[in-house]
């Protein structure tokens, strides 16, 4: 079977005849989301790497009581809900 290279620029892999692109970027591709950012980025992206969000992990937070507050707060708090 004859391979070349995807047509990508700069992607190394290699692909069957009569197609143009590797798996990895025969993908729909999208603008970033990040206002005025023109980087494309595939459909199951939202933004380009520099636009990536900064998440913060609730496994990493603890819960409220690790967190400093007590079960006083809590109390005042749902009243607020």
């Amino acid at each position: 079977m004859i391979k070349h290279l995807c047509a990508k620029a700069g992607c190394p892999n290699l692909v069957n005849k009569g197609e143009r692109f590797c798996p990895e970027h025969s993908k729909a591709m999208i603008f970033c989301n990040y206002p005025g950012c023109s980087e494309k980025v595939f459909v199951t992206e939202r933004y380009c790497a520099q636009h990536q969000p900064k998440r913060m992990f609730d496994s990493k937070r603890g819960n409220p009581n690790q967190r400093g507050y007590s079960s006083r707060w809590a109390r005042v708090s749902k009243q607020y809900r």
